[in-house]
């Protein structure tokens, strides 16, 4: 976790550097790359915005979903907020099926820094917060074990501190009526 929290704090550092202006460019793009296809995909994905009905052949020649129509919706692209949305995306929320949607589409050999960078320098920075929320998440997820044991351990200390605590009580209490026993005793055999 040591090198996953900084590299997601770096990449959605990033993301906040984008302007309006940069996200209007990436969202008048009405021809993507496949590389900015797949990058949007990956977006729609992460935010549960699903594929629009395609109307025409879609960069991936897929006739049945258009991931670029939604990318291009309000939820996504349209949505002003959007910088804002990213950034606050809780990676530990991902499950499995969401990245194996992930890995399936950025398993593509055009889908990397250069070929985004090179198809449009706004998607610069999306593209990097979402290489750090997919690391983010599989070492989260290695960690996750660990980090289950660590709390359950604590839980099982504050049970047995409580225990200590109620023993300590119990031996007080012997003590101090032995402590009375013994006063009673002195006294008796003052007494005789």
């Amino acid at each position: 976790m040591k090198e996953a929290i900084p590299r997601l704090k770096a990449a959605i550092h990033s993301l906040k550097k984008l302007t309006k202006s940069e996200l209007t460019e990436l969202k008048s793009i009405k021809k993507p790359t496949v590389t900015i296809y797949l990058l949007m995909q990956c977006v729609c994905i992460l935010l549960g915005v699903p594929a629009k009905k395609a109307k025409h052949k879609t960069p991936m020649n897929k006739h049945e979903e258009d991931w670029w129509a939604a990318a291009t919706s309000k939820e996504v692209l349209g949505n002003y907020q959007l910088v804002e949305i990213l950034s606050n995306f809780n990676p530990e929320r991902l499950d499995h099926d969401i990245m194996k949607q992930l890995d399936d589409v950025s398993s593509n050999k055009e889908f990397n820094l250069l070929n985004i960078t090179k198809a449009c320098e706004a998607a610069r920075g999306i593209f990097h917060w979402l290489k750090a929320t997919e690391n983010y998440f599989y070492v989260y997820e290695e960690c996750k074990p660990k980090r289950d044991a660590l709390m359950l351990a604590e839980k099982q200390i504050l049970v047995h501190q409580d225990e200590v605590k109620h023993r300590l009580g119990a031996l007080k209490t012997l003590q101090d009526k032995l402590s009375e026993l013994r006063d009673e005793y002195k006294d008796k055999e003052k007494d005789v």
